[in-house]
């Protein structure tokens, strides 16, 4: 499976501020509401969402995420699919398919109490425009359809650049994934490799082989870390 992140267009963003006498302890409140994803249009990756895929997801996202408050967000676009708790800056609320045929995914994020949400409260009293990106895990068709084991596994915020086409084909998919037996998600690199060296190899050579490998990754830290 590869880890699908789409940028959305920062022009169906609005930024909304509630008043603190308003709220809970007296603090403003911080959102962002518009179309986050968007079904049966090819996007700036050339992908394109079926509706009954955006559906799915949308779906599955509201019943297992935001239902559960577990929907929480990231302050930029990590490279891979679980959500980092020390890079959360906000939660979504609302996440449900509107517009016309219903194909517009319309959502609102709330930005919480955490070192991440407040730089982004700062983003917004600075009057900086934010965006929101889909990070979701799924297969394409070489015509570029996505398949309807797509998972969308989070929303996070971004800064929209104007050209992000040429950042995202360069950065954005150079990993893919798969579900190991234990439910987790495995970088499909590391499980290749295993693979090869399962076939080729005893268990006791292998075992070998994967002990010199990661020592020869702990040894290149340890020297990143004096340079």
């Amino acid at each position: 499976m590869k880890l699908l992140r789409e940028f959305v267009d920062i022009r169906n963003i609005e930024k909304c501020i509630t008043e603190a006498k308003d709220t809970p302890n007296h603090k403003p409140q911080y959102r962002l509401k518009g179309i986050m994803l968007q079904a049966s249009i090819k996007n700036q990756n050339g992908r394109i969402y079926s509706k009954p895929v955006c559906d799915k997801m949308v779906h599955v996202y509201n019943e297992e995420k935001i239902s559960k408050n577990r929907a929480l967000g990231q302050m930029g676009h990590p490279e891979v699919p679980d959500v980092q708790l020390e890079l959360c800056s906000h939660k979504i609320e609302l996440l449900e398919m509107r517009g016309e045929n219903g194909c517009d995914g319309y959502g609102e994020a709330k930005f919480i109490d955490t070192p991440m949400g407040r730089i982004g409260m700062t983003y917004i009293d600075e009057g900086i425009i934010l965006g929101m990106s889909t990070r979701a895990l799924g297969t394409t068709d070489d015509d570029g359809n996505v398949n309807d084991d797509a998972c969308l596994c989070a929303i996070d915020t971004v800064y929209n650049p104007s050209a992000p086409k040429a950042l995202v084909e360069g950065i954005m998919e150079n990993k893919e994934w798969i579900i190991g037996k234990d439910g987790n998600y495995v970088e499909a690199a590391i499980a290749n490799l295993k693979e090869s060296v399962d076939k080729k190899y005893t268990n006791e050579v292998a075992a070998d082989v994967f002990l010199k490998f990661i020592q020869e990754i702990c040894n290149k830290q340890a020297i990143n870390n004096l340079i």
